[in-house]
């Protein structure tokens, strides 16, 4: 008898634990980009008086089977000229690569490239996201684009919003300060194998690297700061 009684503790255990873990479903994102802090930026006081103070727009992150994708969700604010209010990513992590549908003023392209290593420092602050319980984790981009996550460990998923990856677990909330731009996941529930199956490539143009996108950018702006700001909309 104790040994049954030991068993049946041993296997609600391990039916909790598993419980605990979502391997297969779908995150619902919301993008918010402060405006008014990038017009006090750009010294446009007065154009700020007649426009709104905020840009929101929805995301969906479905992932399963260690592969993830990115896309627009439900309508939100008409998207604002170059926030990447329309890009679709792709990533595996199996393969180690990663596929984005990038809108790049007139142009549609394909990235196709390696996953990106972000450095990563994992601090012990934490908070509730969308009933999850995260931890805070810095990373830095693009040589000084600091960004701010916080990931949780019951989605063993090593993915996020954007191209934004590799903490041990799903990133749930995200900021970028000299942006001006959080993500914060809303909901999550899980999906069945038919939208598991939906998780695939996008479909897009010219097929390039990210090296060769960044190329391509800096021929066509000047360099100045909104060039600057276009880019990390772009590249993210």
């Amino acid at each position: 008898m104790r040994y049954i009684l030991l068993l049946l503790i041993c296997l609600v255990t391990a039916t909790a634990v598993a419980q605990s873990f979502i391997s297969s479903g779908k995150i619902m994102f919301e993008k918010k980009i402060n405006l008014t802090r990038i017009y006090q930026e750009k010294g446009l006081t007065e154009f700020m008086k007649n426009q709104p103070q905020s840009n929101t727009t929805y995301f969906e992150l479905s992932f399963s089977s260690n592969k993830t994708l990115y896309k627009p969700g439900r309508a939100g604010d008409p998207p604002v000229a170059g926030t990447a209010a329309g890009n679709i990513v792709f990533t595996d992590f199996n393969t180690g690569f990663v596929y984005a549908k990038k809108e790049v003023f007139e142009s549609t392209y394909l990235v196709a490239d390696s996953i990106a290593k972000i450095t990563w420092k994992i601090t012990p602050d934490t908070r509730m996201i969308a009933g999850v319980n995260c931890r805070k984790a810095v990373g830095v981009i693009m040589d000084s684009l600091v960004i701010i996550a916080f990931y949780t460990d019951r989605i063993p998923v090593s993915g996020g919003p954007e191209s934004f990856v590799g903490l041990p677990g799903m990133i749930m909330g995200l900021a970028i300060p000299k942006m001006h731009t959080t993500w914060y996941a809303s909901s999550v529930q899980q999906i069945d194998e038919k939208d598991a199956a939906m998780i695939k490539i996008p479909a897009a143009g010219k097929t390039l690297t990210r090296k060769e996108l960044l190329t391509t950018l800096q021929k066509t702006l000047h360099g100045g700061r909104d060039d600057e700001h276009n880019i990390w909309q772009i590249l993210i």
